[in-house]
């Protein structure tokens, strides 16, 4: 699969979600993604922060988390399809698109969906599309440090589910589940 001049870059995301490997360990809360974290352990959390109903969520009124992570991914393909780059898209877009069906196809099939209760098919393709995303930029800038997108990713690799946000955005925090040891508050 080829996907532009930085090709490894990539490959890392799929490698990364073809591993395997999200979600098999407790969060690691000492990995760097380039933002404040916000961690929660409780499935209820979970749910209230996934639609956007945490009391304590504080995102502006016009903005849910949906809005949040779809804003980022338009932003990161702005930055990764610049208006003129019809050569290189026509090269690259391929290789991406293998990819992100190929992440798709993974994440569906996986006993990645056991882990989180719940997972609807929109979320499946939310996420895919940040994968996506931060695909689509690496092939061309290699990595945007400062994007939700690469950050959600990173807080993956650190084994969590990026779910929402706490605070105003774009301050605040980006809320992780982890589910190991996850409970639900009325089971003991």
């Amino acid at each position: 699969m080829r996907c532009g001049k930085y090709t490894d870059d990539v490959q890392e995301i799929v490698d990364f979600v073809m591993s395997g490997n999200m979600l098999k360990h407790q969060y690691r809360r000492e990995a760097s993604i380039g933002r404040p974290v916000l961690v929660i352990h409780s499935l209820d959390d979970l749910e209230r922060y996934r639609d956007g109903g945490h009391p304590q969520a504080e995102i502006n009124s016009e903005s849910t988390w949906t809005d949040i992570k779809m804003g980022d991914v338009e932003a990161m393909e702005s930055l990764a399809f610049p208006e003129g780059a019809v050569a290189w898209c026509s090269t690259v877009v391929p290789g991406l698109q293998v990819a992100t069906n190929q992440i798709f196809e993974f994440l569906s099939e996986s006993e990645f969906l056991a882990e989180i209760p719940g997972v609807s098919a929109r979320e499946l393709e939310e996420m895919t599309g940040h994968f996506s995303a931060a695909m689509a930029v690496r092939s061309m800038h290699r990595r945007c440090n400062d994007s939700l997108s690469e950050s959600m990713l990173r807080a993956c690799q650190a084994f969590g589910y990026p779910c929402g946000w706490s605070g105003h955005h774009p301050s605040g925090s980006l809320v992780v589940y982890s589910h190991v040891n996850a409970k639900r508050r009325d089971s003991r």
